[in-house]
This record gives structure tokens, C-alpha cells and sequence, in this order.
């Protein structure tokens, strides 16, 4: 399902949502679009992970692959907990040198991305099209729906 949402709004958009250079990048383009703000310092400056929340933790705790980007601590209350490598620390670890891609929106969330996304115009010489052009079509109502 998850493959499908994605490619279905890569094809309404054009481009891909979590367009990924590596395994690394494309997991920190998918944990910053689904929760809350977090600030990073690294060589590369500060970064701001926008809208950041990880994972579930039970995903995390059997996730064969976990450690290659997370971390996991004990918080205050005593509780495993994971947090995103950063990129100098993941680099450094898998001899490589990750950089930031490249960012395709000014978005950090899907309802954003998805009302900010250009639409496309239709030309037609349908009086259906030409009302759609000047704006002045309406959707044909359902009656059917309301009685149930």
C-alpha cells in the first residue's frame, strides 16, 4: 500500500515525494514529513528537520536495520528510545559522504505539498471543457448518497 500511495501521488505531481540519493536519505526525507520540528547541529551548519517524529517503536525495536540509522538511548523515565543519525554521524560511520539532496518542495507535509501543486489546465472544445476553462462548471450532484 505504501509503494502504491507514493507512486500515485508521484503521478498527480510529476515528481517523486521521497526523492531519495540513498538508503539514508530516503529515510530521513520519509521520518521529516510525518511529525514535529527538530533542530540538528552538524559540519554542514545547522539543519532543521521539519516536521520530524519517528517511527512506531515496536517497528524500530524488530527493524533488522535499525542501527544503521538510528541510535537508541534510555530517556529520563528509563525508556529505550531511537533518534535519526545524522548525516555527518551516518557518513562518518559508513565511510561515505552523504549530502543533503535535493529538496523538490517548499512543503514539509502531503496536505500542503498536494493544495500547493500546480493544476493542469484542460482544453477542450466540449461545452463541459470550455465551462471548466471559465470556471463555471459544477460537479453534478448525487442524490442517491443523501438517502442513505
Amino acid at each position: 500500500m505504501w509503494s502504491l500511495g507514493c507512486i500515485a501521488v508521484e503521478l498527480f505531481l510529476g515528481l517523486p515525494l521521497f526523492p531519495g540519493t540513498s538508503e539514508y536519505n530516503q529515510i530521513t526525507r520519509i521520518v521529516e514529513m510525518v511529525g514535529y520540528a527538530r533542530f540538528v547541529f552538524s559540519s554542514y551548519g545547522p539543519q532543521i528537520y521539519a516536521n520530524y517524529r519517528m517511527p512506531p517503536q515496536y517497528m524500530l525495536d524488530i527493524g533488522k536495520q535499525t542501527n544503521q540509522f538510528f541510535d537508541s538511548y534510555i530517556d529520563h523515565y528509563g525508556q529505550k528510545k531511537y533518534r535519526l543519525k545524522t548525516l555527518e554521524q551516518y557518513s562518518r560511520e559508513h565511510n561515505t559522504n552523504e549530502q543533503p539532496g535535493k529538496q523538490y518542495f517548499k512543503a514539509t507535509s502531503l496536505p500542503e505539498i498536494v493544495n500547493t501543486a500546480p493544476m493542469p489546465t484542460f482544453k477542450s472544445s466540449s461545452r463541459q471543457g470550455h465551462e471548466m476553462e471559465k470556471g463555471t462548471w459544477r460537479q453534478p450532484v448525487c442524490h442517491a448518497r443523501h438517502v442513505l
